[in-house]
Order: structure tokens, then sequence, then C-alpha cells
């Protein structure tokens, strides 16, 4: 089908090939665009909220990393982040080991109940 729009020598046929190419990549094109919609945007928009959250971290907030250990920020520097996460324990990780705030999960439950 292809071979054949660039092999014809008439004009008259030329258009209508190119439209019923165009006819057979449209839905292609579609479900593209929606899967983009449905899974790609979002996890953008996600990460770069987390991101967000990541660089306005300071001393005293209650984290836990993406290992699931949760602790108290103790330090924070250009690329790593010290958790206090026992008496006395102090473990260095980098920022982007940060998966979210304490405090944050009880604010995103209060507010789908109402």
């Amino acid at each position: 089908m292809i071979f054949n729009i660039f092999t014809q020598t008439g004009t008259a046929e030329a258009p209508n090939a190119l439209a019923s190419l165009f006819i057979f990549l449209l839905p292609f094109l579609v479900m593209i665009a929606f899967l983009y919609f449905l899974f790609i945007r979002p996890q953008q928009k996600e990460e770069k909220e987390r991101i967000k959250m990541i660089n306005s971290l300071k001393k005293g907030d209650k984290v836990v990393t993406l290992g699931g250990i949760m602790g108290t920020v103790v330090r924070v520097d250009d690329n790593v982040i010290t958790l206090r996460v026992g008496s006395g324990i102090l473990i260095k990780f980098e920022k982007n080991a940060i998966k979210r705030k304490v405090g944050e999960a009880k604010i995103e439950k209060e507010g789908s109940k109402s």
C-alpha cells in the first residue's frame, strides 16, 4: 500500500492514498495520546510534587524512605539528609531516597473522607 503511493504517476489517486494512510494511522495516534494523558502525565506531576516536598524538608520533619525506614530529619545538606531512626542512631540518605513526609499521609486521608 505504501509502495503504491510512491509508484503511482497519476495525481488523481495520490490524495486518496494519503487519506487512507491518515485514516489507517489515526487510531494509533489517538491511542498514543490517550496513554500519554492516562499514564505519563500524572506520573510527571507526582514526581514534580515529590521533588518540591524533598526540597522543602527541614530539621524536625518526620519522613519515610523508599526502603520503609521512618525517621526524623536532623540535618539537611545539598544532596544528603541525616535521619534519626532511634535513640542516638543517625543514618545518612540521599535526598532522592525520601518517599514522603509522615504528616502528609494523614492530611491526604482526612481530605478524601470529606
